[in-house]
């Protein structure tokens, strides 16, 4: 099942990139920039993200998520994002709610005890915390 979803996902990734090579005109940003678009999940021709979770992508740049993870490959305002796993499908997994998220933010290790991301319990804040488990959860 998660080969198809990704399967998918490739193939509109394709069409975008043909779609957008195709439109010419200035829509295009000149080479080695970023479009100053609203935030988007992460992935190429993602929409634009509704603003309850735009707050959540604007808390992982606050956090420096970025530092460790990349969104579908994607680092993060020019972050490396080489130590956790990407985390652009963390939704995928049904058992990875943003009540779950929310709980391996605060403390990775009770999740998997080996795992190298420090505790977050006492660096965010509880609507800081809301908004980011929101937002990757609904990353899929």
């Amino acid at each position: 099942m998660r080969t198809h979803r990704i399967v998918a996902w490739l193939l509109g990734v394709g069409l975008y990139g043909f779609v957008a090579g195709c439109g010419g005109g200035s829509s295009s940003s000149p080479a080695g920039t970023q479009p100053t678009e609203a935030p988007t999940r992460g992935g190429p021709g993602d929409s634009p993200l509704p603003p309850e979770l735009a707050k959540g992508r604007a808390v992982f740049e606050k956090q420096d998520c970025g530092n460790c993870h990349k969104i579908h490959g994607t680092a993060i305002k020019g972050k490396k994002g080489m130590m956790g796993p990407d985390l652009g499908t963390v939704g995928l997994d049904r058992s990875h709610t943003a009540a779950w998220i929310a709980d391996h933010i605060k403390d990775p290790q009770s999740h998997k005890a080996m795992s190298k991301m420090p505790k977050y319990k006492d660096k965010i804040s509880d609507e800081d915390l809301k908004d980011l488990s929101n937002y990757l959860a609904s990353l899929k």
